[in-house]
């Protein structure tokens, strides 16, 4: 790019899709929150820093946080070390399954251990057959549940995370360790481990952050009794309508994601604790992770195809009854349509501000690029509730702007990083030298995107549309708080009829999902392949 303004009006879209739906917001929640002073979100904040319930809420969050990073970290690295070092022909497909969670909603994920934990669930049924218990136990609505239910959702991102890690350590270096008389242990804590931590550090902190700000999860599963600071701010937010501690409790999940940030980052750079890596151990831990990850979802079908009017496992007889009640509950397909129109347009909106911010963050000569890039991917930081909060005050509350196109804006800029980071990787990964002698050979400008740059670039515009267009349709923190009687997405539809009817319909909608995500699943893995859609967002 020979022109300097080039680069800066290629920004421009972008940094405005940034600045109206995510940081003039946000900055705009704690400086001016509707009807609420600033100092009065200090002052809610200190109190709540006192108080002994609030004090819970927050310790709850934090330890919760903490146990299922650990456990997503102990047995997601195993999984990740066996994929990358596999030479089987499956291991694609175990790859694939570890990575196939990412595409359903949370709520769909979450269902299923209602169908597991519930007092008519699998487990409970299994431990009363056994003659383990005489009755089957209370599970739901207890930190377990939840531990479970955040251990599913997260467990696949640290996978791929750690995967695309290990995948850049030459296999070589093992090989050279262990023949100069390392053990496989050995060669795994001083070669591997190193060249791997700071995958490791990043696939932490990403499931930590995505834990202490989950909504779902803990609003289906933890229950009035556990809650976490995600459901209380909701509460803030919609049911007392305290704008001043809804800001407050933003702000504290806010600085506890930032805070362990850099914490795991200075851990990482001091090393790591070790754990025992011999082959039978990482197999058993691999096994327990997909069972995790993938048994909920199997229950989940099983009882779709029930005649009974609640969720019981085993499921009794068999029927289509369900499938058909989905198809025809209006509120389901209305929401449904909502769904695919702000996913569709979000993606292309996001995919036509961003590629140009991508070309010129990494093609044109700017000033300060680290910091540009960063603020475009700062979206992915900020916890999604957070951004909903900002957005509602703001361009609901105060400006009185419709709830849809507040949607819109509010998605495209979530996924803005999606775009930037993965057709970033392809650019990174392309030749300039291309560009360069194209221009040279007299093509302009314009030609030599379309002919050149545009072809480079396709496979990582596709990758980055089919993340984008997934991660709008399945979102439920920001859609929660900026939804309407008249704009409402599926995902959010589905988890307000689980709170009032505790019947299979639920589960024939979330197999119908299902089966829709397996299609696009095959066409992603046919066309780029999962481990470059999933790995360009890592890089």
């Amino acid at each position: 790019m020979r022109n300097r303004a080039t680069p800066a009006l290629l920004l421009l879209p972008g940094l405005a899709f940034l600045l109206i739906g995510f940081l003039v917001p946000s900055l705009a929640m704690l400086l001016a929150p509707p009807r609420t002073a600033t100092i009065d979100i200090f002052v809610r904040m200190g109190e709540m820093l006192t108080d002994p319930y609030d004090l819970a809420i927050i310790g709850r969050t934090l330890l919760l946080g903490l146990v299922v990073t650990a456990v997503c970290v102990i047995l997601g690295f195993p999984i990740a070390y066996l994929l990358a070092r596999s030479t089987s022909k499956w291991a694609g497909v175990f790859l694939a399954l570890a990575i196939f969670p990412l595409l359903l909603s949370n709520v769909v994920r979450t269902f299923g251990w209602l169908v597991v934990l519930g007092s008519n669930g699998a487990l409970g049924q299994l431990l009363t057959a056994l003659g383990l218990v005489d009755e089957a136990p209370q599970l739901l609505y207890t930190p377990l549940a939840i531990v479970l239910g955040l251990t599913q959702l997260f467990l696949p991102l640290a996978i791929i995370t750690c995967y695309s890690a290990v995948s850049q350590v030459d296999a070589g270096l093992d090989d050279a360790a262990r023949g100069l008389g390392a053990s496989r242990t050995r060669t795994f804590w001083d070669v591997v481990v190193p060249l791997s931590l700071p995958g490791l550090v990043v696939a932490a902190t990403l499931v930590f952050a995505g834990s202490v700000t989950a909504y779902t999860t803990p609003y289906l599963l933890g229950g009035s009794g556990n809650r976490m600071l995600s459901t209380q701010l909701f509460s803030y937010a919609s049911v007392t309508v305290d704008w001043a501690a809804a800001s407050a409790t933003a702000l504290i999940m806010t600085i506890l994601v930032f805070l362990v940030s850099a914490i795991s980052s200075i851990v990482g750079r001091k090393g790591a604790h070790r754990m025992n890596t011999r082959r039978p151990v990482a197999m058993s831990l691999a096994v327990l992770g997909y069972i995790v990850m993938i048994v909920p979802i199997l229950f989940v079908v099983a009882v779709s195809f029930t005649e009974s009017r609640t969720l019981k496992f085993p499921p009794e007889g068999f029927s289509l009854k369900w499938f058909g009640a989905a198809l025809n509950y209006k509120p389901f397909m209305g929401s449904l349509i909502t769904s695919a129109e702000i996913a569709l347009l979000a993606t292309v909106l996001a995919l036509l501000v961003g590629v140009p911010a991508t070309l010129a963050i990494y093609r044109g000569k700017l000033p300060g690029k680290g910091v540009v890039e960063a603020l475009f991917l700062s979206p992915l930081i900020v916890p999604e509730l957070v951004v909903g909060l900002a957005l509602f005050q703001q361009l609901i509350v105060t400006f009185r702007i419709d709830n849809w196109p507040v949607l819109l804006i509010g998605h495209t800029a979530l996924l803005l990083p999606y775009a930037v980071r993965v057709t970033g990787a392809a650019v990174a990964g392309a030749d300039p030298a291309l560009e360069e002698a194209a221009r040279g050979l007299g093509a302009s400008p314009w030609r030599t995107f379309w002919t050149i740059t545009l072809p480079i670039l396709r496979p990582g515009i596709f990758s980055a549309a089919l993340l984008s267009f997934i991660t709008s349709f399945n979102n439920v923190p920001l859609s929660l708080l900026l939804q309407s009687r008249t704009t409402q997405t599926l995902p959010v539809t589905m988890l307000d009829y689980v709170q009032q009817s505790y019947d299979p319909m639920v589960a024939a909608t979330s197999t119908l999902i299902l089966a829709a995500t397996v299609v696009i699943a095959i066409i992603a893995e046919k066309t780029v392949g999962f481990a470059k859609i999933f790995g360009g967002i890592n890089r």
